[in-house]
């Protein structure tokens, strides 16, 4: 009977798809094996930057290796280096917290800028979100306005949000209560608790019934709003 000596990332994806629907044990052990802190620290050190993204979050999170902030960051950091979208984004989040490195929104804007340019959508919001409130860059209103209406548009209600307050704040558009409520409830249709929240208030001052806007409120407190929840 011959043994493995080495399980490479093929043999591992070409066992998968060669189960038997019975194999239940067998398919538990290679969905551990895929999933092996392991298995990504090969890939990384291999130059694939998916693998060093993966081993980031093992050490973020402590699953399978011992929890460390500043592994996390020096493989999110390698994973974004080898033009991995999450990675980037992932680094981003890390500049910006303070989490294993100096807190830094100027790099925190440059990872998420990256992030964005490679296609993870989720970071082009933080870029928006860094031009409107000049966090790590400087304030530039119009741009903040493109990128987040595209963002809006295309689902991501992270940027609808953010447009709502742009119009409720007057944040280089004029005050508008009916712009930011539009762009509050499609954040809250998109299931963002905050969205949720602002539209209920924003719905509450100008006089709308108490029914309408205690059920925005309710939704809120439903997807996690403290705020709400005692409102």
């Amino acid at each position: 009977m011959k043994t493995i000596s080495r399980i490479t990332l093929g043999t591992v994806f070409v066992a998968c798809f060669s189960l038997s629907a019975h194999a239940q044990d067998s398919r538990s052990i290679l969905t551990r094996l895929i999933s092996s802190p392991k298995l990504f620290e090969k890939m990384c050190n291999d130059g694939t930057g998916f693998g060093c993204t993966q081993l980031g979050y093992h050490y973020e999170v402590g699953d399978g290796v011992h929890q460390s902030d500043t592994l996390a960051f020096e493989y999110y950091d390698k994973g974004c280096e080898l033009e991995h979208a999450r990675g980037c984004s992932n680094l981003g989040v890390a500049h910006e917290s303070g989490r294993g490195t100096i807190q830094d929104n100027a790099q925190a804007f440059v990872a998420f800028e990256r992030a964005c340019e490679l296609g993870y959508r989720e970071a082009c919001t933080s870029v928006g979100n860094g031009y409107l409130l000049g966090k790590g860059v400087a304030v530039d209103h119009q741009r903040a306005r493109q990128i987040l209406d595209l963002e809006c548009m295309d689902g991501y209600g992270a940027a609808c949000n953010s447009l709502g307050s742009m119009h409720l704040d007057g944040l280089g558009v004029p005050r508008n209560n009916l712009k930011a409520a539009y762009n509050y409830e499609l954040g809250c249709d998109l299931e963002v608790g905050l969205s949720c929240r602002q539209l209920g208030l924003v719905i509450e001052a100008l006089g709308g019934a108490k029914e309408v806007w205690e059920e925005h409120i309710d939704k809120a407190c439903q997807l996690g709003d403290e705020f709400s929840c005692n409102y």
